[in-house]
């Protein structure tokens, strides 16, 4: 029987990280991979170490080695600062979907004033970099950007697929210039109650030695209380729930070589679950 996909990408993305002594975090970064590469997510960021062109390059040559990879898996770094592993399928979807089909689809909440402040659509720079720079360039293996875009944040939540992207940049900012990492851009997200939202599945197991709980967040994003109604949230979270819903729907239709379940679930339907905390932090991290 073909190992699972996640050792596959374990062993593939291993060399890429020799300082990284700590091989749960290779595993958690391989999890996350694992999830772009069957199609549950449009991207995974890659926390654990800053990687260069060359070592991005390298990355996607042992990931394409790997069949469910193959084809599959796009890179896209900035400089050697951000390195996003993309599902060129996925990506394609969520920009069609939230830039063409559904424009208002995401939330747009600017928090670099004094109150969180919701956009009334999509911030100008953040279009039009997505449709000119980004779009065009889906079908490479790597796609690579020799800045950091000011308006960054924002771009990152939209690689992320939150459902609400914070904004901190200005209208006046140049859409052709670099962020400066330096410069402490404050925002107003600290001593604020937050709802952080995460959509989790159950029952899919990663690693056959994995013994830790067997309910994985997706992903999670947060809303500053009060900026958007009740209605809208819950509506947020259906829709959240009903797109995961149906890549779970894609995935039961794969090899079972591929991902394997919970062994006290083999009939069980995998569906995601939205779990909602409240959270209030001294200073918030954008």
């Amino acid at each position: 029987m073909k190992e699972m996909l996640s050792k596959d990408i374990f062993y593939a993305t291993k060399p890429c990280f020799q300082s990284i002594t700590n091989h749960a975090k290779i595993k958690v970064l391989s999890k996350g991979i694992a999830c772009v590469a069957l199609g549950l997510r449009v991207s995974h960021l890659i926390d654990i170490a800053h990687l260069n062109l060359d070592q991005a390059q390298q990355l996607s040559r042992n990931l394409q080695k790997i069949p469910m990879c193959r084809e599959t898996i796009l890179l896209v770094q900035f400089k050697d600062r951000f390195t996003f592993v993309c599902n060129k399928k996925r990506m394609k979807e969520h920009y069609e979907e939230t830039m063409l089909l559904h424009p208002h689809a995401l939330t747009f909440i600017a928090v670099e004033g004094k109150e969180p402040v919701q956009h009334k659509e999509a911030p100008a720079h953040v279009v039009h970099w997505l449709s000119q720079k980004l779009y065009p360039q889906l079908t490479k293996e790597v796609c690579y950007f020799d800045k950091v875009p000011p308006f960054m944040v924002a771009l990152n939540g939209w690689f992320l697929e939150y459902p609400v992207i914070y904004t901190t940049h200005s209208i006046h900012d140049d859409p052709e210039g670099e962020l400066d990492e330096w410069e402490v851009k404050p925002n107003c997200l600290g001593g604020r109650t937050l709802h952080v939202i995460r959509p989790c599945i159950q029952d899919i197991v990663f690693f056959d030695d994995d013994h830790s709980s067997n309910e994985d967040a997706l992903f999670s994003f947060s809303c500053p209380e009060g900026t958007l109604d009740r209605q809208h949230l819950e509506l947020m979270k259906q829709n959240l729930k009903l797109k995961i819903d149906q890549r779970l729907d894609d995935l039961d239709r794969l090899s079972k070589d591929v991902v394997k379940r919970n062994s006290n679930n083999h009939n069980k339907k995998w569906t995601c679950q939205i779990q909602v905390e409240n959270v209030s932090l001294d200073r918030f991290a954008l």
